[in-house]
């Protein structure tokens, strides 16, 4: 009878502090406690649910999977579990949590919010984290509640309390070792620094550094205001500002200028003061390059101040004619193409074209920031398309389009242009794409 009590009373508590988004739903289902909460959540809101799985190939991976597999089983929701392979190199843990965001990014449908199980600990450790990186105060604000398409609805609640309801309501959670592993910054955090500050500086530390977050949210939420009256161009392998604008603006103003562009382009953390000012001294010269954390480099040249991705500036692909009968390697892709009766059945995938042959050569090429694509009515740009399929920003600057003399015929994964599927008693091309290390890293 205790145990159906405080059960209830820690249900009531957690829906309390848990703000759901409308629309359907899908669970970043881990195999741990925090998610499998946060899935329960969800599925208790009435609202439509889902889960997806991330199988990072890992030790402990198939444990997790079986874990999520069982959560979802007893929660009565649909589960899909998606492998990623995680490329070598340095931190090895960004490295997991890029692949991990861009599967789930692929695997969303249309409409659906996707729920993370970030609870107030990790709010908290974001921020002691970011403290010590001197991330300023966007780094201090730590994790956002939401940014479309994500959701963190547990940042109100700690991990202890989330621990207890999962085993109270009798999840089959299981722990992920890697949480142990001390050559993460994040565990070092978690399992040595925040106990110390709290047994011998200060009580509470937790609790007041996620409170810290929540105040300065609101202050970062009036800079991104303001920062969103700037010029800042958005290309598909990098993001500009005018350097005169950056001259022009106060320290204060053109340090979080320099932020906002960084992170527009694709960084995973707020950045570093010390780089900050790197890239302002960069600004203040005139001309050069420095790489960042990430890929990323910062360039000024001309009037621009500009960060893109350094392996998209090293690795152009020429524009490439396509043969019908031929495969054609472009980067990292593959087009087979051939021309004849029209398919059966017609290929639904977004990754398969059938359209009756068109005028003029086929050439695969570089999407380009002026590119446009046809639509029933008038043409969209390429880039936005890209965006707007959740193709991840450092990935748009690879992506291929298959052109002909009347303009873009295909976008691979994202739409073929309006038109290009009219009846025609002729020959029909036939264009399937492959892609090795998709959407990676």
């Amino acid at each position: 009878m205790a145990a159906a009590r405080r059960l209830n009373r820690l249900a009531a508590f957690v829906r309390e502090r848990t703000e759901l988004p409308e629309g359907p739903l899908v669970v970043a289902l881990s195999g741990g406690a925090d998610s499998a909460v946060c899935a329960w959540t969800a599925v208790e809101s009435g609202a439509s649910v889902r889960a997806v799985h991330i199988h990072h190939g890992s030790a402990a991976s198939d444990r997790l999977a079986v874990a999520a597999a069982e959560v979802a089983d007893r929660l009565g929701i649909e589960l899909d579990t998606v492998t990623v392979d995680v490329a070598p190199g340095p931190s090895p843990e960004g490295r997991m949590r890029r692949a991990r965001y861009q599967a789930l990014e692929e695997r969303r449908r249309p409409g659906e919010w996707v729920l993370t199980g970030h609870t107030r600990d990790d709010q908290a450790e974001t921020v002691l984290a970011h403290l010590l990186r001197g991330s300023g105060p966007r780094g201090l604000a730590g994790i956002p509640p939401r940014r479309h398409p994500f959701a963190r609805p547990l940042l109100g609640v700690f991990r202890s309390t989330i621990r207890e309801l999962a085993t109270l309501l009798g999840l089959p959670f299981v722990d992920d070792p890697a949480n142990e592993d001390p050559s993460h910054l994040r565990n070092r955090i978690r399992a040595e620094l925040i106990p110390v500050i709290e047994a011998r500086i200060a009580p509470g530390a937790r609790r007041t550094l996620a409170r810290t977050a929540e105040l300065l949210r609101a202050e970062v939420q009036v800079w991104e205001e303001r920062l969103r009256r700037l010029p800042f161009t958005e290309g598909v392998s990098s993001v500009r500002l005018p350097a005169g604008v950056v001259k022009a603006l106060g320290p204060a103003a053109a340090s979080e200028a320099v932020r906002e562009l960084v992170a527009r382009a694709g960084a995973e953390y707020p950045l570093a003061a010390r780089d900050v000012q790197r890239i302002l001294a960069l600004v203040r010269s005139g001309g050069g390059s420095l790489d960042l954390a990430g890929g990323l480099q910062a360039r000024v040249g001309g009037p621009w101040l500009e960060i893109g991705s350094k392996a998209a500036r090293e690795d152009e692909s020429p524009p490439t004619p396509l043969r019908p009968g031929f495969a054609v390697r472009w980067g990292r892709w593959r087009f087979d193409a051939r021309v004849g009766e029209p398919p059966r059945p017609f290929p639904l995938s977004p990754w398969m074209l059938a359209v009756p042959v068109p005028d003029g050569d086929l050439t695969v090429r570089r999407v380009r920031p002026d590119d446009r694509i046809r639509l029933g009515y008038g043409s969209k740009r390429a880039f936005d398309a890209l965006a707007e399929a959740g193709v991840p920003r450092h990935e748009r600057s690879r992506w291929p389009v298959l052109e002909t003399t009347d303009g873009i015929l295909w976008i691979p994964g994202v739409r073929r242009a309006a038109g290009s599927s009219r009846d025609d008693t002729g020959g029909y091309l036939s264009v399937v794409v492959s892609e090795e290390e998709r959407w990676s890293g």
